[in-house]
């Protein structure tokens, strides 16, 4: 059975993709690094649907080669407006250089895009401070280091802050990403 918390967190993720100063554009996307350690980063949500969170990296960076040995993330989303923390379990899975990625790329503001127009991969040592001349790579270049990275939902876990007590519901879904569970868990 669906209910009001998980339509409030469908439409509070869709608002986020098109709303900059909504409290989960920027969440925290959590997965382990080659040497099994785990690591935490912010990024920007760039579409939301069918229980699906997206955002882009940078096909060179580490997270791409860890993410190919293990694709299970997390996802952290916090609103202090809402008091409601929600966590992702996911399945992350990687587009690059194929339709998807495509459609993110054209569809993407320009200054949106020019981080991937760096020369070095992404944790290279430099010996000044980065300085982005985007003149120094095509376009066409710089696509080839664009990835869309795609997190489908195998479990949500919702922690509702409230002055009677907190309140706290997991949702699963299948293999499709298709809603199959809701309970509620204690805090």
């Amino acid at each position: 059975m669906k209910n009001a918390l998980y339509e409030l967190i469908n439409n509070e993720l869709s608002r986020a993709v098109v709303e900059k100063e909504h409290a989960w554009k920027v969440f925290t996307f959590a997965n382990t690094n080659q040497n099994n350690e785990p690591v935490a980063r912010s990024v920007i949500l760039r579409s939301y649907e069918f229980n699906q969170v997206s955002f882009f990296t940078d096909f060179r960076s580490d997270k791409i080669e860890a993410l190919k040995n293990n694709h299970t993330v997390s996802l952290c989303f916090y609103s202090n407006l809402l008091k409601l923390q929600l966590q992702i379990k996911a399945k992350a899975i990687i587009y690059h250089k194929d339709n998807l990625c495509k459609e993110q790329w054209d569809s993407t503001y320009w200054t949106s895009l020019l981080c991937y127009h760096m020369q070095r991969k992404p944790s290279t040592v430099l010996d000044e401070p980065f300085l982005l001349n985007a003149e120094n790579m095509s376009k066409d270049e710089a696509y080839k280091n664009f990835a869309v990275i795609v997190c489908k939902s195998i479990e949500w876990d919702v922690l509702e802050l409230k002055e009677k007590g907190n309140q706290r519901s997991k949702f699963t879904f299948d293999m499709g990403g298709s809603f199959n569970k809701a309970q509620f868990l204690a805090p």
